[in-house]
């Protein structure tokens, strides 16, 4: 009975310090099991609870992101399927950048162009602060891979022309979509 009032008690100060998360999150009853199956005489016990809301914790983060991922998939699918059409070599791609460039801005960030001389390199930022956390997208397409998107042999658009084999199509939107999705929670969520 002692250690599930001290469990109990401790809930209850994680919901507290975790209201927002917590409002929406009920612990199931395996899991206060497993809680209170820890050895709580040692100092290990408390990591042991950590990580039992840690992973919680991030279960939550992790589907409020695809949330926010989800709510703007088609706009991200169109942009991945433009930024195909164009396939536009390393250095050169400046559609590429200019559709990402303008689907960021679009999304309320800040926008710096032409970094260490290359015109169609950009950083997007967020917020201010710390911590500072960097998401690298690729957009560029290779030579010599021009296909008919959809196709399952191959049939080049443009004889010889470039084209997206590795998928930077989807990894330039991939990770602008993943930093819009950040973007959102952080400004949702009141976070500094």
């Amino acid at each position: 009975a002692e250690k599930t009032a001290f469990l109990d008690l401790l809930l209850e100060m994680a919901k507290t310090k975790y209201s927002e998360q917590f409002a929406e999150i009920e612990m199931t009853e395996d899991e206060k099991k497993q809680l209170y199956a820890f050895d709580y005489s040692s100092l290990s016990a408390l990591r042991d609870i950590k990580r039992v809301f840690n992973n919680r914790l991030m279960d939550y983060f992790a589907e409020k992101i695809t949330q926010f991922v989800r709510k703007n998939e088609e706009k991200y699918c169109q942009l991945s399927q433009e930024i195909w059409r164009y396939a536009e070599l390393a250095f050169h791609e400046e559609k590429s950048s200019q559709a990402l460039i303008q689907m960021l801005a679009q999304e309320g960030v800040a926008i710096t162009t032409g970094l260490a001389g290359i015109p169609t390199a950009f950083v997007a930022k967020y917020g201010s602060g710390k911590p500072m956390v960097g998401i690298l997208g690729e957009y560029d397409a290779l030579p010599s891979l021009s296909q008919k998107a959809g196709c399952p042999h191959r049939e080049e658009l443009v004889p010889g022309g470039a084209g997206h084999g590795c998928g930077h199509n989807l990894l330039g939107v991939g990770a602008a979509a993943a930093a819009v999705a950040v973007k959102d929670y952080i400004k949702e969520s009141g976070l500094p």
